[in-house]
């Protein structure tokens, strides 16, 4: 799922048109609706104006995909629990799928989601490191339609 499926998943929760978004991050109609059809890729601004205007969405979620569309925070001192604002909370009766493969009814799941969304976030696999990069092969063209290659050794 890319960013711009990402922003149009928010928007259906919020239920909000693409002209009521744009308004709302303060992003330009035009701007907003190259990024949403996939013409343009995210800027930094409009990632930014969206975090800014939904500060309760998860920035890892909004750029990676990873975790929770919601952050899930203490109102004692912001740090993860199980408590979400009511009017954040995904609409999970619908998700029939959820709840076959599951077997949760709609209400216990909109209940136990976030807790099952923490321990799935905490489960994910970090990749290993990559090792560095070495310089192989060196090509030298010239202006008379010739090359070069020096290659290093390993």
């Amino acid at each position: 799922m890319d960013i711009n499926d990402r922003v149009k998943l928010l928007m259906d929760t919020k239920q909000l048109s693409s002209s009521e978004f744009a308004e709302r991050t303060g992003i330009q109609q035009s701007t907003f609706s190259h990024f949403i059809n996939g013409r343009n890729k995210a800027s930094l601004d409009v990632v930014t104006k969206i975090h800014e205007s939904f500060d309760n969405v998860s920035l890892e979620w909004l750029l990676y995909g990873r975790g929770e569309m919601f952050s899930v925070l203490s109102q004692n001192n912001g740090t993860s629990v199980g408590h979400y604002e009511s009017q954040d909370k995904v609409n999970y009766s619908n998700n029939s799928l959820a709840q076959q493969s599951l077997g949760f009814s709609s209400d216990s799941l909109g209940t136990i989601a976030p807790i099952l969304a923490q321990q799935s976030y905490n489960a994910q696999p970090t990749e290993p490191p990559k090792p560095p990069r070495k310089i192989t092969e060196i090509r030298v063209f010239f202006d008379d339609n010739t090359f070069e290659i020096f290659k290093l050794d390993k």
